[in-house]
């Protein structure tokens, strides 16, 4: 990885005392190929891989159907800001540990599921001239696209408010290094494009500076023919504040009119509410994941999204031949210690979970952890708070959390979101 430049620090923070980890491992490249399609009125290329097949349907699905577990998780940022205190904690962490330390953590739950797609937030670059000026510019080293392919992340979301920080060719070169080792992406006029044991799934990003309501509903409307699954990532909302506005509301639900089954957000930085609307579910922000952006943010929660869809390719899609099979929200921190960001996403224990579960639940619409349908082995299920889920976060509970964690900690500058 590039060496730091002594620039400006961009966040305050503790001393930079690297955290323990494994020592590094080989990189676990995934099989990958790329046809060329033309989708939507800009023409994009889509990226198509076949893999599996029907038989693969685990045990308790009736023969024919097909169960596809998708996973989610929020804002990774690789390297950072060129001398912040930030970047030089992640790059000495690389440089001692390797790639597969940063999500050694959650890398068997990556490897469970069928795709699991993250929001890489800033470019994977050696070009040195910015593609913009003002604002926190981020960048990393373009070998750690490792971080992903090692620990079975297939898709990035590329549609954000980074991607573009070094610039077209910025974004091009990382795209390409994403592809060398089989992890594809979706966003700035890209479309994931993937038949999966069986079903065919498509992924779509935006972010809201970029398109009006009208432009992305036409979007998920063209890419909704001739496929069995469609995800929607979007890059909306106000950093740092933990409910929904109403503009992400009304943007969420026409998407999930146009056609989408599952609508994933990103961009606040924090955790919001999950909406399940006309059945589906709108999950407006997962927060952080690995987050180099910010040397030690005070809120440190996040969340791990996950949905089952059982395909029967008897049925086409007006017949409902997709269907939901479950949910499971994992609550995480961004780091495995409080007292700094060492970079490694981890799962929390039981009464963190509980207390985090009960404050996305309150600010949540039309959702109940109570009356969901959740996956087998979900994260009730393995803590033990079946028993203790369906309670409401109360006043209480929810003002302690703010109190911990104000929404002002955040260290990126508010964009003002357009009218969509």
């Amino acid at each position: 990885p590039e060496d730091d430049a002594p620039e400006e620090e961009s966040a305050e923070g503790p001393g930079d005392t690297p955290a323990q980890g494994p020592a590094a491992q080989p990189d676990a490249a995934l099989d990958a190929s790329g046809t060329p399609a033309v989708t939507g009125e800009r023409g994009v290329p889509s990226q198509t891989v076949d893999g599996g097949s029907p038989d693969d349907a685990p045990q308790g699905v009736p023969a024919g159907e097909v169960t596809l577990t998708v996973t989610a998780a929020g804002d990774c940022t690789f390297g950072g800001e060129l001398g912040s205190k930030g970047r030089r904690h992640f790059v000495d962490l690389a440089q001692t540990y390797g790639n597969d330390y940063f999500f050694q953590n959650v890398r068997s739950l990556f490897e469970s599921d069928d795709l699991t797609i993250v929001n890489l937030e800033g470019p994977l670059t050696g070009v040195t001239k910015p593609g913009k000026h003002g604002g926190f510019i981020f960048k990393g080293d373009p070998s750690y696209v490792g971080i992903l392919s090692g620990s079975s992340v297939e898709l990035c979301n590329v549609a954000n408010n980074h991607a573009l920080d070094y610039g077209k060719a910025g974004l091009k070169e990382t795209v390409e290094a994403l592809e060398s080792v089989g992890v594809s992406c979706c966003g700035n006029t890209l479309v994931f494009d993937r038949t999966i044991r069986g079903v065919r799934v498509r992924a779509l990003g935006f972010e809201w500076w970029g398109s009006d309501k009208a432009e992305i509903r036409k979007a998920v409307a063209e890419a909704r023919e001739g496929c069995d699954l469609l995800i929607v990532n979007m890059h909306w909302g106000q950093e740092g504040h933990r409910a929904q506005d109403a503009r992400q509301v009304s943007l969420g639900h026409a998407i999930i009119d146009a056609g989408a089954d599952l609508v994933i957000g990103t961009h606040p930085h924090v955790y919001q509410g999950i909406e399940k609307y006309k059945g589906k579910y709108i999950v407006y922000s997962l927060g952080n994941f690995c987050f180099a952006g910010h040397f030690n943010p005070g809120d440190k929660r996040c969340l791990i999204f996950q949905q089952s869809f059982t395909f029967n390719p008897a049925l086409n899609i007006a017949q409902a031949g997709i269907t939901d099979a479950g949910i499971n929200i994992i609550p995480c921190t961004i780091s495995s210690v409080q007292e700094e960001n060492d970079f490694q996403p981890t799962i929390m224990q039981a009464q963190q979970g509980s207390e985090l579960l009960k404050a996305v639940a309150s600010r949540s619409s039309n959702f109940s952890v109570k009356d969901s349908l959740w996956m087998p082995d979900n994260y009730l299920e393995t803590y033990g708070l079946l028993g203790e889920e369906a309670a409401p976060a109360t006043a209480q509970t929810e003002a302690a959390a703010e109190a911990e964690a104000p929404e002002t900690q955040e260290a990126l500058p508010t964009e003002a979101p357009p009218e969509v």
